[in-house]
């Protein structure tokens, strides 16, 4: 299915959770624009139940090494963290292999755009001004964390965005990032560092 400029446009402020490129990604799947509204209704509800869900204060990233015959040292990471209702979450299984770029920081830009839409997207109209690099805006799409850009990247990320960086384990085969918002998020960092 063709859409116009002004229809995409038009479905983009009809759809406030979907990005332009997801729009247009979508069109080609459907040939009735029946099919193509529903299709956009559903995915448009999703992202803002994420999109609504209680921004994070408080962070941490463990990555462990582990080795492939195939590919050598893989990174495996696991992710939790406090909202700022209190609640805490934690998610595992985040994995990347292959050579020739940094697989490090892919993993950790996987975990952190899986479960930080909401943080994204409330930053979706920030000036991209002195945007550090590693964080995306491309034309069309919301932002997102890059993969494969270098680990030093994350402390300015995360710097730009008002937030705090801390790597307090750093091994062959571990590493631990936290990354914590306000007195509130160093004050848990503080807590968990003497448990």
């Amino acid at each position: 299915m063709e859409l116009t400029k002004e229809q995409v446009k038009e479905l983009r402020n009809q759809f406030a959770h979907l990005s332009e490129n997801e729009i247009k990604y979508l069109r080609g799947d459907y040939m009735t624009e029946k099919g193509l509204i529903s299709r956009l209704k559903r995915d448009n509800e999703i992202a803002a139940k994420k999109h609504a869900e209680p921004m994070p204060i408080y962070i941490e990233i463990e990555v462990n090494w582990k080795k492939s015959p195939t590919w050598g040292w893989n990174p495996h990471a696991e992710i939790r963290w406090e909202d700022e209702a209190g609640n805490w979450h934690f998610k595992e299984g985040y994995s990347v292999s292959g050579c020739g770029y940094d697989k490090h920081s892919s993993v950790v830009a996987q975990a952190l755009n899986d479960n930080f839409s909401n943080l994204l997207y409330s930053i979706r109209k920030k000036s991209r001004k002195n945007k550090p690099y590693g964080i995306c805006f491309h034309k069309g799409s919301f932002p997102y964390f890059e993969g494969g850009v270098g680990m030093s990247c994350y402390p300015r990320i995360f710097a730009w965005l008002g937030w705090h960086s801390f790597k307090p384990a750093d091994s062959d085969t571990y590493d631990k990032w936290i990354f914590c918002k306000g007195k509130r998020g160093l004050q848990l960092m503080q807590n968990r560092m003497k448990a």
